[in-house]
């Protein structure tokens, strides 16, 4: 063999590699998870590539808000849907109190002959038939009526805040493992290329808590050196962990 193939020879040589990494993170209905799988120019053979991809409960470290400010809870609303055409009668009497004595009669004065003077001799003489009544008794005095004059149908409205504004302020941050159950909540899987194109999706691959495996190597049986991605979606909150495993053959120079 000449020497230009067996330098050409030694500069393709190949060696064979195996990798391993993992991650995990949170998801939700609104945000997923990428995983990204980097493929260098170097690769020559991509033998096996599969991920094991774990769901976990729903983990959070800390419980507690860092600030408030100032602040107030206003209030708006009615305060029921309508009164109605209405008014508002009253009755009843007084319970006042009142007593005295009814007289009648006449006031008679007997007739004189005492001279009222010394050249005027004459008597006086009251009329028997004038005479003065006095009444008075116990009585009450009925009253009846209304406060108001009939009103139309309306509703009253009613404005305010249920607690004083209060000044800026910040509330500690309570630290700690929380974690929530994950039960009937689903993990979906995509594939996606280089390019951004949707290589297979894998729809739901896992219920709850769990672990299933996805083996990728037939999709790289012919490949473009890059960053392909492992798009993850979920119904709700919970955590996925993906673990992976590489045997690929790589250009040594």
């Amino acid at each position: 063999m000449s020497s230009f193939f067996k330098s050409l020879t030694k500069r393709i040589r190949l060696v064979t590699s195996k990798n391993t990494w993992q991650d995990a993170d949170n998801l939700d209905s609104t945000h997923g998870y990428t995983a990204y799988i980097w493929i260098p120019e170097e690769t020559h053979e991509i033998h096996v590539l599969k991920v094991m991809v774990f769901t976990e409960k729903f983990r959070a470290y800390s419980t507690g808000a860092s600030g408030g400010g100032g602040h107030s809870h206003p209030v708006t609303g009615v305060t029921s849907a309508g009164g109605g055409a209405h008014s508002h009668p009253v009755t009843g009497v007084t319970s006042g109190y009142a007593s005295g004595t009814f007289y009648s009669g006449r006031l008679v004065y007997p007739t004189t002959t005492e001279n009222a003077a010394p050249d005027n001799p004459h008597a006086h003489n009251l009329d028997a038939s004038a005479y003065v009544e006095f009444a008075s008794s116990s009585h009450d005095h009925e009253v009846s009526g209304q406060t108001a004059q009939t009103v139309t149908d309306h509703a009253h409205l009613v404005t305010g805040q249920t607690a004083e504004t209060v000044t800026d302020h910040t509330h500690p941050i309570t630290y700690g493992i929380y974690e929530e159950a994950i039960t009937g909540r689903t993990l979906s899987a995509s594939l996606y290329d280089p390019y951004g194109s949707l290589m297979n999706s894998f729809g739901v691959i896992l219920t709850g808590e769990g672990r299933t495996q996805l083996d990728l190597s037939s999709y790289f049986d012919n490949f473009t050196p890059g960053i392909y991605e492992l798009r993850l979606t979920a119904s709700n909150r919970l955590r996925a962990r993906l673990a992976f495993y590489e045997l690929s053959s790589l250009h040594a120079y």
